[in-house]
C-alpha cells in the first residue's frame, strides 16, 4: 500500500520523537489515505436513538438491536 516515494515511505530508522511529530502525522495520514483507511479511523457514527418520534421506547425492537450492532 505504501509507495516508495519520499512522502509515503516510513523508514524503520526514523523514530518518532518530540521533534518530528508533525512530519510523522503527515506521513501516516498520507499512507492511510493511500490505502483508503483514513475514513475508518476518523468518521464516527451517532449513537442509535432509543425512542421513536412518539416518545415510545424502542430498545427491545429488532431494528434497534441491528442499529446497536452496527454502532
Amino acid at each position: 500500500m505504501a509507495t516508495k516515494n519520499l512522502i509515503g515511505s516510513m523508514p524503520f530508522s526514523e523514530k518518532l520523537d518530540g521533534n518530528n511529530c508533525g512530519l510523522w502525522h503527515l506521513k501516516v495520514q498520507f499512507i492511510l489515505n493511500e490505502g483508503d483507511m483514513l475514513d475508518h479511523l476518523t468518521v464516527s457514527m451517532p449513537t442509535p436513538i432509543d425512542m421513536n418520534e412518539l416518545g415510545k421506547d424502542i430498545i427491545a425492537t429488532k431494528q434497534y438491536k441491528q442499529s446497536l450492532t452496527a454502532y
